[in-house]
Formats: C-alpha cells, sequence, structure tokens
C-alpha cells in the first residue's frame, strides 16, 4: 500500500503530465501553416481595402503569405482544376455561390475555425460562404430630372418616367434580378419558367426601349450614362451610386424600391484546397469589426458583422443595421439561374 508521501508525488507527477499534454493537444488542432494563400479579388477599390484591412494583419499575425489574383471569379478554370484549385479562398457573388457548390468546387464552412460567424447577419450566410460586405441593388437617380424619388421598379418600365434610362446587361444578378421582380408582382408568384416572363418583355418593349440611352457592361459604362448620356435614371448598387455622387458631384441619389432591394454581396468560400483551416481563418479577418469598418468608410461596403459601427453620414449611404437589411428580398436564385440565358433572350428581344 502507498504510504501518504509517495501517493503525493505521484499525484504530482500526473499534474505535471497532464499540464504538458494540454499545450500538445492545441498545438495538434492547428495543422501546419502553408507558405502561401491564394485568392481572387475584384481589382480596384475593393483590393485596396483587402490589402490594407485583411491581408497586411494576417500576414503579420501568421507569416503566411497571401497572393491576391485580380479576376472575375475563375469556376470553369476551377472546375478543371478539379481537386488540385490555383485558389484557395474563390471571392464572388451570390449566383456564383450557388453554382460553385452545386459543382463541388466548394466546401462547407466550419464555424468553430470561423467565430467571427456569430456576429453575422443571417442573410449574409450560405452553409459554404458568407458575404464579407454587400450592397442593395435599387434605383440610381439624377434629382434634377426627378423631383420626386422613384419609388418602383416599374418606372424602368412606365411612359410617365422622365430622362433615359441605363441598365446593366444581363447578367448573374443584375437585369435578371429586378426582371424576376417584375415578373413576381406581374404573375403573382416567383417566375420559374421564361414563358413566365412574357408580360415583363411586352412591358419593357412597350416604355423602356424608347427610353434606353445605354445597356451597360460594367461601373465605368454605368458612370458614363449619367455624365455623357445625361440619363435620369439606372439600375445601380447603393455603394456605387455614393462614391460616384461623391467623386462626380452630380446630384444623384439612390432608392430601394418597394417592392424590395436585392442583395449584391462579396462572397468567400473556400475551395477543395488542402489549406482549409488556413483559409477559413482568414475569411475571419474578413469578418473583424475592425476590416468591416475599413470597407465601409472607404467605398461605402455594407458591413456583414452587425456589431460595426459606422458615422450616422456613412451609414446613411449603404444598407446598414438589421431595418434596412430586411428591406432586401430573398432571391430565389435556384429558380432563376437555371434560365437566366433565357432570360436575357427575353430582355434583348424586347429593347433591341
Amino acid at each position: 500500500m502507498l504510504d501518504r508521501r509517495s501517493l503525493l508525488k505521484l499525484t504530482a507527477a500526473g499534474a505535471i503530465a497532464a499540464a504538458a499534454l494540454v499545450p500538445a493537444l492545441a498545438g495538434a488542432a492547428e495543422p501546419p501553416k502553408p507558405a502561401k494563400l491564394t485568392m481572387n479579388v475584384y481589382a480596384g477599390p475593393f483590393e485596396a481595402n483587402m490589402r490594407k484591412a485583411v491581408i497586411a494583419p494576417f500576414e503579420a499575425d501568421t507569416g503566411i503569405k497571401v497572393e491576391l489574383v485580380p479576376s472575375a471569379p475563375p469556376l470553369a478554370k476551377l472546375q478543371a482544376q478539379g481537386a488540385s484549385p490555383e485558389l484557395d479562398i474563390l471571392i464572388a457573388g451570390i449566383v456564383e455561390n450557388l453554382i460553385a457548390g452545386q459543382q463541388g468546387l466548394i466546401v462547407k464552412l466550419d464555424p468553430d475555425n470561423i467565430p467571427e460567424l456569430k456576429d453575422i447577419y443571417d442573410i449574409a450566410k450560405t452553409p459554404d460562404g458568407v458575404a464579407v460586405n454587400f450592397s442593395a441593388l435599387g434605383l440610381a437617380y439624377d434629382k434634377r430630372q426627378w423631383p420626386t424619388p422613384p419609388t418602383s421598379w416599374f418606372d424602368l418600365a412606365s411612359d410617365k418616367t422622365p430622362g433615359k434610362i441605363v441598365v446593366r446587361q444581363p447578367d448573374a444578378q443584375n437585369t435578371v434580378a429586378w426582371m424576376a421582380i417584375m415578373a413576381k408582382e406581374l404573375n403573382g408568384a416567383w417566375p420559374e419558367k421564361p414563358e413566365d416572363y412574357k408580360k415583363v418583355g411586352e412591358l419593357l418593349t412597350k416604355n423602356l426601349k424608347s427610353r434606353l440611352a445605354a445597356i451597360t457592361t460594367n461601373t465605368a459604362t454605368t458612370r458614363a450614362g449619367f455624365t455623357n448620356a445625361g440619363a435620369g435614371l439606372a439600375v445601380w448598387t447603393d455603394s456605387q451610386v455614393a462614391a460616384f455622387a461623391e467623386e462626380s458631384k452630380l446630384p444623384l441619389a439612390f432608392v430601394i424600391p418597394k417592392e424590395g432591394g436585392v442583395m449584391i454581396a462579396t462572397t468567400a468560400m473556400v475551395t477543395r484546397t488542402p489549406n482549409k483551416y488556413w483559409a477559413e481563418k482568414l475569411i475571419g479577418y474578413m469578418l473583424r469589426p475592425e476590416a468591416q469598418k475599413i470597407f465601409a468608410l472607404n467605398g461605402y461596403y455594407a458591413p456583414s458583422n452587425k456589431t460595426v459601427v459606422v458615422p450616422d453620414d456613412v451609414a446613411a449611404k449603404m444598407v446598414y443595421g438589421q431595418a434596412k437589411i430586411d428591406t432586401l428580398l430573398r432571391m430565389p436564385w435556384d429558380k432563376i439561374t437555371p434560365i437566366n440565358q433565357q432570360i436575357s433572350e427575353t430582355f434583348y428581344e424586347a429593347v433591341n
């Protein structure tokens, strides 16, 4: 039988061994660091903000270099690369998030590796992605031509609309989104088939075709619609309108139509990379309040982190806070995306 002194020695030795095991277990939960992580990024202000607000602190804290590849979401390239993707993190929109998930290009996020997710608005989260910031798609208008602001998506196809109109070419989230909203209002339910857009096409032919100043392809050509074509109304995002109005000094304003706005999200996703843990950690840095605030102050990107506080004058120019977020529609992209091409054809047939 052990005496008291021997028992105390064994107990102490066990405690020391257990204490030594804790760091080992903690270290085992953190996989080896890669030398580099790679992600695509939108060139311009978004890239500049990403380097300052996210990449610099992440590299300083972890020692992992981050390579940014300025490009549109390279879904076809990722599909061709299969299990050996070039990117660790894919930056794209809501629709690309849906497509990437369907094609097996991305993996589900682990909330344990991204504790910041607990502070993110529900509308900004998907099982395999998170909106690091977002904008509202609505109507931009020139106050000189609109003494009373527009109120509806149907102002794009009304015989009472003053001046010229600018819209984006049909793509994943712009024209097809507002056409779907109009179809819903005209039909009484979200459209599911190409023929559900017939009434919208007829309305566009009747009232938009003669007023259409331009079908634009990007931000620069949308800006030109106001500066060169004298447009009075455009489909645009709140963040772009705020930035351009500030830069150009034009009397432009933004409104979310009464039928609802559309969330245009910058979504971060993890590919089938072997660096999943560290890619998720990098996404966590994107969701930190300090990073989110920099994006808001330098480009009017709405924070997806609900703990972020920004000045009132900045908040007024973007979808900030739950009340404004509740004005955004939850679009049925699973119904819209598969017939995107047919919707585009309806649009072009109506206005050309």
